[in-house]
């Protein structure tokens, strides 16, 4: 199975701008370039195949540099993210592959056994989908490419998991669904991103931090960059500004 990493080039001010103002445009930028070398890292230790296909608003280079020199890079193709994904799995079938699967990278946690999962999955199902808590999905793979299964409504809404699910149903396509993930969009969420880590881990010292992060399948770059923001900080200064939802 191909999997096909969909991504912004990690440009300030051109994503991640949910975060703001919480982190600064240069800051929203190094995350999600955090966010792209541990999804990679993960399909790389996972030896999943994959290909990186990305909005071509940007500095390429500042995608190229976080990317093994072995990465095949491609331009999306279409106007929005149904286009995108759908041309994203045309490709990867018009390659050869006998299945495909589109993944974001806002799940840094995410785990080479989820990928491998949906691809046993696949063998009995027409569609595997990876919901998020959001109402949204993280990852769908299918045998074929199926554009009718894109062609709804509204996207970046809580309705589009479950829209896809009626497009899948409406076509007589069998599906089965991944794990719900949570993915990044907002302050809250890496906030709970990190405690979930921190929780798990105990105190962090830095020196060793690699090897006991990697032992505990916890993302390097993404930790490293939270630790050296001082998230706590700055959630007690968002804290105190609104209410806060737990984690």
């Amino acid at each position: 199975m191909l999997v096909a990493l969909m991504t912004r080039i990690p440009e300030p001010g051109l994503t991640k701008t949910r975060l703001m103002p919480f982190l600064t445009p240069e800051e929203c930028a190094l995350l999600h370039s955090a966010f792209i070398m541990d999804m990679v890292a993960m399909l790389e230790e996972g030896q999943i195949a994959y290909q990186v296909y990305f909005d071509k608003q940007g500095d390429l280079g500042r995608l190229q540099k976080l990317l093994p020199e072995k990465t095949r890079l491609i331009v999306q193709a279409g106007s929005s993210l149904g286009e995108k994904m759908y041309n994203a799995l045309a490709d990867g079938f018009n390659q050869g592959y006998p299945k495909v699967a589109v993944l974001g990278t806002d799940l840094p946690a995410l785990e080479a056994a989820i990928i491998w999962d949906a691809a046993r999955l696949l063998d009995h199902h027409d569609v595997v989908i990876g919901p998020t808590s959001d109402g949204g999905y993280f990852f769908i793979a299918m045998h074929e490419p199926i554009k009718d299964i894109f062609e709804i409504q509204t996207w970046g809404v809580s309705s589009v998991f479950h829209s896809t699910i009626k497009q899948i149903e409406r076509l007589k396509m069998s599906w089965a669904a991944l794990p719900v993930h949570d993915d990044i969009d907002y302050f809250d969420d890496l906030y709970c991103l990190w405690q979930k880590w921190y929780n798990h881990r105990g105190q962090t010292h830095s020196r060793g931090m690699k090897q006991e992060v990697r032992s505990s399948k916890i993302p390097y770059h993404t930790l490293s960059f939270l630790q050296a923001m001082d998230i706590e900080e700055r959630w007690e200064m968002h804290a105190r500004n609104r209410d806060t939802q737990e984690c």
